[in-house]
């Protein structure tokens, strides 16, 4: 083998070893690359399902604020408006024709969780169908509540005597 040959040979062997190192070098950057895009394009997805997610909540909360408006108007804000409820209660009783009387009122908690309601005991006579229309409203506000108790008994002939034991939740603001 002549010089120029092995001069020939030797740059093509630089030449390849040049070429498979840059090859390798530039593989392992496309790995690289590859790999942190691939880790931004999950991050993207994440991040686009968070604000898909967002936009759904941000525009069922607008779709549902009539409702939940009117949600709110179910429950006792404050004591101020058990008041309030308590004396249209006892101006509304007379135009039943019914005597009234409220024997009790008081703010609670419930014993098996936090919430607190409103009680509130009534007792009311008059003639039986007017006992029973009231008991009827009284059963049917527009409010969240629960009867407690709930007797009717006839006190004389064509009297009836109603009393009510009533609890009204009570959702603060």
């Amino acid at each position: 083998m002549g010089n120029k040959t092995k001069q020939t040979l030797i740059i093509a062997i630089v030449t390849l070893l040049i070429t498979a190192g840059l090859c390798s070098f530039l593989f392992n950057e496309i790995r690289t690359q590859t790999l942190m895009i691939e880790e931004k394009v999950t991050i993207l997805s994440e991040n686009n399902a968070k604000e898909a997610a967002f936009n759904n909540l941000n525009k069922q909360v607008k779709d549902t604020e009539l409702e939940r408006t009117e949600l709110a108007q179910v429950f006792i804000h404050d004591e101020s408006e058990s008041i309030k409820f308590l004396n249209e209660i006892e101006a509304l009783a007379p135009t039943y024709g019914l005597t009234f009387k409220t024997e009790a009122l008081e703010k609670s908690k419930d014993e098996g969780s936090e919430d607190e309601y409103i009680r509130m005991v009534f007792s009311y006579t008059g003639k039986k169908s007017a006992v029973l229309g009231f008991t009827e409203f009284i059963e049917t506000i527009p409010y969240h509540s629960q009867v407690d108790q709930l007797s009717l008994k006839e006190i004389t002939q064509g009297n009836f005597e109603g009393k009510i034991s009533i609890r009204i939740t009570m959702q603060p603001l």
